[in-house]
């Protein structure tokens, strides 16, 4: 019989702890579980063992992890190297993404006027003649 047909108050037991009940009356089976499946899973998580060999994690302990020091040194050395290479990485795909839309990869040909260009030294002249006149 499945949850889902007993009477409310059998639920609110079972969900309760009352479930020694519901069982003893019949009313509800639990699924049976075969204990191979389960000592396979066990077996097979003792197995595999960490990602990283045990060798190269003990060589870093001793370079890194054994001072408070060389912790710090290689936290900060992390952050600013994901950093830098976070930064360069979402810097070239806002640059692809607004190609010809920035200062920088705007061709500024196109917009270029003709302008008359002044001398020097009439500038000049001008200015001295203007503080003369004072």
């Amino acid at each position: 019989m499945a949850f889902h047909s007993l009477s409310l108050l059998q639920r609110k037991m079972f969900l309760r702890g009352g479930s020694a009940l519901i069982r003893s009356s019949g009313a509800y089976k639990a699924p049976s579980t075969s204990h191979g499946a389960l000592r396979s899973r066990t077996t097979l998580a003792a197995k595999t063992g960490p990602p990283i060999p045990s060798g190269v994690l003990k060589k870093w302990y001793e370079i890194f992890a054994k001072s408070n020091a060389m912790y710090m040194t290689w936290i900060v050395a992390g952050v600013l190297a994901t950093e830098l290479i976070y930064g360069k990485a979402t810097d070239f795909v806002w640059a692809s993404v607004n190609r010809g839309r920035t200062f920088d990869t705007v061709d500024w040909t196109k917009f270029k006027t003709e302008e008359e260009e002044e001398e020097e030294g009439d500038y000049l002249i001008s200015i001295c003649d203007s503080s003369d006149n004072k």
